[in-house]
């Protein structure tokens, strides 16, 4: 909600960007402090699936294969990845509680 009152007119890509850089390092660091975790094919996945909604963000910000009247839009896909990599980020932290829970 802040981010939709506050950010300026016409800087809304560069805010969504450095989001999606952020939540990457946050990956990046989940590695890095637990390096031998057993499930890092959800980590992979989400990095994956962030890397591929990048391109679609492009894709989206420079309105190519964009046509109103289509069912095909790549805004749409933009949304599902970056979803897509925030559920299996949400899947690889998970599995490291309920690993800990079950100890």
């Amino acid at each position: 909600v802040l981010l939709s009152f506050y950010t300026p007119k016409g800087k809304e890509h560069i805010v969504i960007f450095i989001n999606i850089l952020i939540f990457f390092s946050f990956t990046v660091a989940a590695v890095f402090t637990k390096p031998y975790k057993d499930n890092l094919n959800y980590l992979a996945l989400s990095i994956v699936c962030i890397m591929v909604a990048v391109v679609w963000f492009e894709l989206d910000k420079y309105r190519v294969l964009c046509n109103p009247d289509s069912y095909f839009q790549p805004h749409s896909f933009w949304n599902l990845f970056i979803a897509l990599s925030g559920f299996y980020f949400y899947v690889y932290i998970l599995s490291d509680s309920i690993k800990m829970h079950s100890v």
